[in-house]
């Protein structure tokens, strides 16, 4: 005659499920992660529960991202173009912070600045002496102004025929002339301001 014993049920021990599928990348351009999971039934009548991870998550890589430029700061002005009158001077900046990158957007906007400088008025380039032009009777007419290089020559009439003349000379050649004259009865006065020439002319 045979009992039974020992009825009670024997553990049974936890057991993983197959993995789900991967999730989608958590970005859509760039690095970023997907994940899966499983379930574990769980263990009965004592048994051990489930070793290992319910998660995993992976790295996943998208096509790269579109990069929009954007403008580094303003760079310090340039020097004034001018000491005087109307200079400009000028400030850049450049795309590239960052750089536009895989089909990005472009910076918008201006990448030079110009403002006006050294608005004072320049000094004006000195003026060469009043020469008139003359008649042989010192009718004179006072419509030219010599070159600051220039002497207004006055030369008088001499007992050679030279006629009276007034007109601008570069003074090197009118002090040479005045030492020629001397040979030839004629007179040359150099004049480097307008009283020296209504002086000669009278």
């Amino acid at each position: 005659m045979s009992d039974h014993c020992n009825e009670n049920p024997c553990p049974v021990n936890g057991i993983f499920l197959a993995w789900e599928v991967w999730s989608p990348c958590s970005v859509t351009c760039g690095r970023g992660s997907r994940v899966r999971s499983r379930a574990c039934i769980p263990p009965k009548y004592g048994g051990l529960n489930c070793t290992g991870p319910l998660f995993e998550i992976n790295d996943c890589i998208q096509v790269p991202c579109q990069i929009n430029g954007d403008w580094s700061c303003w760079q310090n002005s340039s020097a004034c173009s001018g000491t005087c009158g109307e200079g400009v001077k000028t400030r850049t900046r450049t795309c590239n912070h960052p750089t536009p990158a895989n089909g990005g957007l472009q910076c918008r906007g201006e990448s030079h600045m110009s403002e006006h400088c050294n608005d004072n008025p320049c000094p004006a380039p000195p003026a060469g002496v009043a020469c008139p032009t003359c008649t042989e009777d010192l009718e004179c007419t006072w419509n030219t102004t010599c070159h600051v290089s220039e002497n207004c020559m006055v030369r008088s009439i001499s007992v050679t025929g030279f006629n009276f003349t007034t007109h601008c000379i570069m003074k090197e050649d009118c002090h040479l002339l005045q030492m020629l004259a001397k040979t030839t009865h004629g007179e040359v006065f150099c004049c480097a301001d307008e009283n020296c020439v209504r002086e000669m002319i009278g």
